[in-house]
């Protein structure tokens, strides 16, 4: 059996709520799983949206647990189904799940899928009649396969939801004259997520669906990202606001009126009030002028972070030089550095994906749990990890590829850190690390490694 290193110590209780495992034996050839997440306050008493997260080929519903406070932080009920079909390794390891076989006959896929809607739609309704959910605010979030069954089921049955969110994915549904989506009066809109440098499911099948659904008349947008098949943190950002902007269209203040209130507000009710900037149609060459200005006025640097993440979030082109400038400069607070880095990241631009790609990170302790192995060891939080088994590592990413590289029976990898300018290595047992990890841009500040 393979030796199992667990890196990242999330506390699903505090940080999350409730999360119920719910196991069903329906007539589809197996026990089928799915999560229901619960908001950390949750009242029965009031109602909620719903934001439904389908995982991609290999994948377990554990690792969407987040998903919904990620995309709705005031608060929606999550919703995980586990996919259908079991995915191994030659040597018989379980790899995960799956939601349908692509190489397998077309009969015998088209039945994987068919199987895997019926599930999703039930675990859908199920939770819809046991829970107070708001069935106008259903959202239904994918990546790789399943961002092709959001695809999928969202499309076929379009008045049960009111945003999809499909990410690497490509349209593996029939739309044609005869389609029920072309008699509907009510469309979800669409908000679709891609890498740029995708080899698994390439670019222009992503831009192929936008240009099928928008032909179609169908409200969508596409994003793209400097990564290949994987998720980062922007395209959650930007998911996120996507929800937002669905569940308060109905509220557009001018950008006046969001910056210059007619009364005083505290810190934090005043950060949250910037978020309304999602929902102006306004160019983004007036928002970016009004923003810059508001920029320089302030010398609060949490309005500084937020302003940076609106002249992303609102692609905000005309600020791609503040924004390098920023993020370049080693004496600026991290914060508004990594701000504007995802910016730059989002704009989009050959210039500004140019410096995200020069741009040196590093990986960092966030925190230590009380107790775990790394307390016992010694690791703090601020120590800089250089390497691990002998991989160097500058991204959360390169940690996980360092991860699956473990060979069997290696029992004590070592884990590198910098402190103080010093290295200092670490020697692990399998199991639970107790660490939890950020990544910062390169600073100055940073002591040198001592050779």
């Amino acid at each position: 059996m393979r030796i199992q290193f667990s890196i990242i110590l999330v506390f699903i209780s505090t940080l999350f709520g409730e999360v119920k495992y719910n196991t069903v034996d329906l007539d589809l050839g197996t026990e089928l799983s799915y999560i229901v997440e619960l908001p950390a306050d949750y009242d029965s008493n009031k109602v909620y949206p719903l934001i439904v997260g389908l995982h991609g080929y290999g994948g377990d519903i554990d690792s969407y647990i987040g998903i919904s406070k990620s995309l709705c932080p005031k608060g929606a009920i999550g919703l995980y189904p586990e996919a259908i079909l079991s995915v191994e390794r030659k040597n018989k390891e379980s790899l995960g799940y799956a939601w349908f076989y692509r190489h397998s006959d077309f009969n015998t896929h088209l039945e994987y899928i068919n199987k895997s809607v019926e599930w999703i739609l039930y675990c859908i309704n199920t939770v819809i009649s046991e829970y107070p959910i708001d069935r106008s605010k259903v959202f239904l979030y994918g990546f790789s396969q399943g961002g092709m069954m959001t695809y999928k089921v969202g499309l076929e049955y379009p008045h049960l939801f009111r945003g999809l969110m499909p990410g690497g994915a490509l349209l593996d549904t029939t739309i044609d004259t005869l389609h029920f989506m072309d008699t509907s009066t009510t469309f979800p809109s669409i908000h679709a997520f891609h890498g740029a440098y995708d080899r698994i499911i390439l670019p222009q099948k992503g831009r192929k669906a936008y240009r099928i659904l928008k032909d179609k008349k169908m409200n969508i947008e596409l994003y793209f990202y400097p990564i290949g098949h994987e998720v980062c943190k922007e395209m959650n950002e930007d998911c996120r606001d996507f929800v937002y902007k669905k569940l308060h269209q109905q509220n557009s203040p001018s950008l006046s009126q969001i910056l210059y209130p007619d009364h005083e507000l505290t810190s934090n009710n005043y950060l949250k009030r910037l978020d309304q900037v999602l929902l102006i149609d306004t160019s983004s060459i007036q928002i970016a002028q009004t923003l810059l200005n508001f920029y320089q006025r302030t010398e609060s640097n949490d309005i500084r972070e937020k302003l940076i993440y609106l002249l992303g979030a609102k692609r905000c082109g005309f600020a791609e030089d503040m924004l390098r400038t920023v993020l370049q400069d080693p004496w600026q607070p991290q914060k508004l550095r990594k701000a504007a880095y995802s910016a730059l990241i989002k704009i989009g631009t050959e210039s500004s994906w140019a410096t995200v790609a020069e741009t040196e990170k590093l990986l960092v302790i966030d925190k230590i749990a009380s107790g775990s192995q790394a307390d016992s060891l010694g690791l703090l939080p601020e120590d800089i990890i250089l390497s691990f088994n002998d991989k160097p590592l500058k991204r959360y990413k390169d940690f996980r590829k360092a991860l699956k590289l473990i060979k069997e029976k290696q029992n004590e990898p070592k884990l590198e850190i910098q402190r103080n300018g010093e290295r200092l290595t670490y020697k692990l047992v399998p199991g639970e690390i107790g660490i939890t990890l950020r990544e910062d841009i390169k600073s100055l500040t940073r002591n040198p490694v001592t050779p």
